[in-house]
């Protein structure tokens, strides 16, 4: 799960979304940072609150992820099939929730790792979970810049057939993470 979520989260706000936007859209590099840093505000929110959701509101770890996944799912929705078709609110709208659901929800992946093994061992099995989710972006990061170059440029910038095909690997990814986090264990003790 935390490969695939996150590959999504990294690979667009962390290369792709900005040349996306300025090469789709127009937006300037300013307009473009502006939608970005939505992604930041998400993470910022989405933390405590997911926390919150998780331990309060649904008492599930496990259903929090479920419901961050399919939200995911939703959001790269239209990336991948209305690439050039979003509206301006809707940019704001997509990184906002990607920076929640996609990045912010693995304070709950980290959370149920630890519960997962003994107090001895948390240290060593989070060391070890935190590859993933940054192995997710190292490998999704160049494999979109390839299918990008592979579907060519005009007057240098990528063609909206690149970001489609690139964007549909990301749906491909969210679809992967959700069907992923329906068997994570459920460690979140009731009362």
């Amino acid at each position: 799960w935390f490969f695939f979520d996150c590959a999504i989260f990294f690979s667009y706000g962390g290369l792709w979304g900005g040349p996306y936007l300025m090469q789709v859209y127009g937006y300037s590099k300013a307009q473009s940072g502006h939608i970005l840093s939505m992604l930041a505000i998400g993470m910022i929110i989405g933390s405590p609150l997911l926390s919150y959701f998780s331990n309060t509101v649904v008492r599930s770890r496990k259903i929090a992820v479920m419901i961050s996944s399919a939200i995911v799912f939703c959001l790269v929705f239209p990336l991948a099939f209305f690439t050039a078709e979003i509206p301006l609110m809707g940019h704001y709208i997509i990184c906002l929730g990607l920076g929640m659901f996609s990045s912010a929800i693995v304070v709950i992946g980290f959370t149920t790792n630890k519960e997962l093994f003994p107090v001895q061992m948390a240290g060593t099995a989070t060391g070890m979970i935190n590859l993933f989710p940054f192995s997710g972006g190292a490998v999704f990061q160049p494999v979109l810049g390839y299918v990008l170059e592979k579907q060519g440029r005009i007057d240098g910038a990528f063609t909206l057939e690149g970001y489609q095909q690139a964007f549909l690997i990301l749906f491909a990814c969210s679809v992967i993470a959700l069907i992923a986090s329906f068997f994570f264990k459920e460690t979140l003790q009731k009362d």
